[in-house]
């Protein structure tokens, strides 16, 4: 699967929408379209169409209606977990009451809209973009950062300088240690599994 993630500004915003009424779903995307947002919206019915639409890769973010017949919010953001950890899921609801809110943002959801404040649809999608690329830049740095530690230490073992070697060796394992711990951290925020 695809990890990149896009900024509105390239190439066109690869969006799957879990969404069964046609109406609704051309709702969403005329608002995306108004704010000038250059869109590739996939829109999906069902738990395995929506698995499909993971399984390819390259989705940018999620949109999907709360309370469908046949998936609902909660099987949305497992899904999305499951298979593309990290991904952006924005819930679309007509009845979104706020405990409900919270609990499927304490389940990883990016954030939610209701139906009659679509208005704020387009705000919540470009910052749950920014959010999304701004982690992922964040990991990949934090894993070059571990990357130019782990050639140092490399160096070092075959440096010649004993006494030097040895406290330098320290200072790299325990920053290297501290590297790897901010990594683990950062990957599980993306909901990514950890690397060997």
């Amino acid at each position: 699967m695809s990890k990149s993630r896009v900024s509105p500004e390239s190439r066109a915003i690869r969006i799957v929408l879990v969404e069964d009424d046609a109406d609704d779903a051309e709702l969403v995307r005329a608002r995306l379209a108004e704010a000038g947002l250059r869109i590739d919206l996939e829109r999906v019915e069902s738990r395995p169409t929506f698995r499909a639409a993971l399984v390819r890769g390259g989705v940018d973010l999620v949109i999907a209606d709360y309370s469908l017949p046949r998936i609902d919010g909660v099987a949305v953001l497992e899904l999305a977990r499951e298979l593309s950890p990290g991904i952006p899921v924005v819930l679309i609801s007509g009845v979104m009451g706020e405990d409900l809110a919270v609990e499927t943002l304490k389940l990883g959801a990016t954030d939610y809209v209701l139906k009659q404040r679509l208005d704020r649809l387009v705000p919540v999608v470009l910052r749950a973009l920014r959010e999304s690329e701004a982690r992922r830049r964040t990991l990949v740095e934090v894993r070059e950062a571990s990357r130019e530690v782990r050639d140092c230490a490399t160096a070092l073992e075959s440096d010649q300088a004993e006494p030097l070697r040895s406290v330098s060796l320290r200072a790299l394992t325990m920053l290297h240690g501290a590297i790897e711990q901010l990594e683990l951290l950062l990957a599980k925020a993306l909901g990514e599994r950890p690397r060997a």
